[in-house]
């Protein structure tokens, strides 16, 4: 059953790797830093069963697959909205400290639950729902129930992908970016400079506010997707 624009709470979250480089690991996280250089020797391995040549160092590998794994990352910004009276009202939690930020993230989902609201998102079963309740539980905090799904069914998971939605059930077309498919439905994307792949590089250049601007764009933007999709889905 499909929910109302009234209730669903859309949110995105922003993450960056732990550490600007493998090197600020290794000092800051050794453990992890080992770990991660397991990984890579896997990976290597794996480039030489495709008949691919040696990718590079650690730091090579640091950039290109660090920000892949929720375990090797932290959330620096989780923003959200929600139709009050009319209005969408988008919100955001932003910060240095990702158990500070993290704790008023689960204070504010825990509410959700207890509203009866959808999670809403575009593909936030495969990426926000989890990464989150990992980095929760990284820093010690329980996931609300309506964030965590383990052992839920799927019928008793109440989240609206919009992902999912304009995938149609065909599991290819869920994979399709949320500029492609707003573009698609004459939904214009917001104007930015920057985009999910520049997020490392603004937040360790200082640029906080303008990444907490950039994740609250996604959420109005997804709005305008959700919205129109929801007039428009049996």
């Amino acid at each position: 059953m499909k929910p109302t624009k009234e209730k669903i709470f859309i949110f995105d979250c922003e993450w960056t790797p732990l550490t600007n480089s493998y090197f600020d690991l290794t000092r800051e996280y050794p453990l992890l830093a080992d770990v991660f250089e397991h990984q890579t020797q896997k990976w290597e391995r794996q480039r030489v069963v495709e008949g691919l040549s040696k990718f590079g160092n650690l730091e090579d590998w640091w950039e290109e697959k660090a920000h892949f794994y929720p375990e090797f990352c932290k959330m620096i910004c989780v923003s959200y909205g929600y139709f009050n009276k009319g209005e969408f009202v988008i919100q955001s939690v932003w910060g240095e400290d990702e158990g500070k930020l993290l704790k008023k993230v689960q204070e504010v989902f825990d509410k959700v639950n207890q509203s009866g609201f959808y999670l809403a998102g575009y593909s936030i079963k495969r990426f926000d729902m989890p990464w989150l309740a990992k980095r929760m539980m990284v820093n010690g905090i329980a996931p609300p129930p309506n964030l965590s799904v383990y052992g839920k069914k799927p019928w008793d998971v109440d989240v609206f992908d919009v992902q999912e939605a304009w995938g149609q059930g065909n599991m290819q077309e869920s994979y399709t970016p949320l500029e492609v498919s707003c573009t698609a439905m004459g939904i214009p994307s917001p104007k930015d400079d920057l985009s999910g792949a520049k997020v490392k590089e603004a937040y360790w250049k200082g640029e906080i506010l303008r990444i907490k601007e950039y994740c609250e764009k996604d959420v109005n933007q997804t709005k305008e997707l959700a919205v129109r999709l929801l007039e428009l889905l049996p």
